[in-house]
């Protein structure tokens, strides 16, 4: 899910940062900056502050929406709170 003024559900795509364990799937929440949006609202790429939980700096991350109605408010340049499953 993604938030701030507006929620919409997503999936993690960037497999690279992925950890391979026996730990459970957990909810992410963090922040950032709407850097492109696919004319259909299927993906988002994602300008995100640093992720401490994952050891993650800021960087740029695509996103596939889950719900794609829920994104159309957004622009590129919108600050985002936004939470995905890793």
């Amino acid at each position: 899910l993604l938030g701030g003024s507006t929620a919409f559900g997503m999936g993690d795509e960037h497999r690279d940062h992925q950890q391979h364990s026996t730990i459970s799937e957990k909810t992410i929440h963090a922040s950032g900056t709407v850097k492109s949006l696919a004319p259909n609202h299927e993906s988002l790429r994602i300008f995100h502050d640093p992720i401490p939980e994952l050891k993650w700096p800021a960087m740029n991350m695509p996103f596939e929406v889950i719900d794609h109605e829920l994104t159309h408010p957004l622009e590129v340049g919108d600050r985002v709170n936004f939470e995905f499953v890793q």
